[in-house]
């Protein structure tokens, strides 16, 4: 990412966020920047990962009237970033859960967790639960990049 990146002119501090599920004998979760990993929860959604954000930062040092003046999207680690500072992404064992969903902030920072949560448990098929998340998303002003993954073992 840092040698793209630093091959176009305005893009050199490019940066790239991460969160992945691996599934083997011990399922893990790896994640980075401010995507989010949910557990599916019967009718409720379970976040497994924390933002690396200077929001959440400022959040968890109980600074909450500077949380809510700074940038939000702000993000705190990450992959590239125009430094070769290497951020070391969180990893985790995760069990006990058979569907996981991955979501950007395009998704995430315009829907609220119980409206997720409404569609995600609705008993639609992935690919409309993703098209009604993004829609959602839209439909709150959303411009920013919007990912989601389905995962169900």
């Amino acid at each position: 990412l840092l040698a793209y990146a630093s091959a176009i002119i305005g893009r050199e501090r490019m940066a790239a966020t991460f969160s992945g599920i691996v599934f083997g004998e011990t399922n893990s979760l790896i994640h980075i920047g401010n995507t989010r990993i949910y557990a599916v929860q019967g009718k409720y959604l379970k976040q497994l990962t924390n933002d690396h954000t200077t929001y959440h930062a400022l959040l968890l040092r109980g600074f909450r009237a500077e949380a809510e003046l700074c940038n939000k999207s702000e993000i705190t680690a990450c992959f590239g970033g125009g430094t070769a500072k290497l951020f070391t992404p969180d990893i985790k064992e995760i069990s006990g859960f058979s569907e996981l969903i991955i979501t950007s902030d395009g998704i995430h920072d315009y829907t609220d967790i119980d409206c997720m949560e409404e569609i995600i448990c609705s008993g639609k098929s992935f690919p409309e639960i993703a098209d009604a998340l993004m829609q959602k998303a839209l439909s709150h002003g959303s411009c920013d990049d919007m990912s989601i993954l389905i995962a169900k073992r």
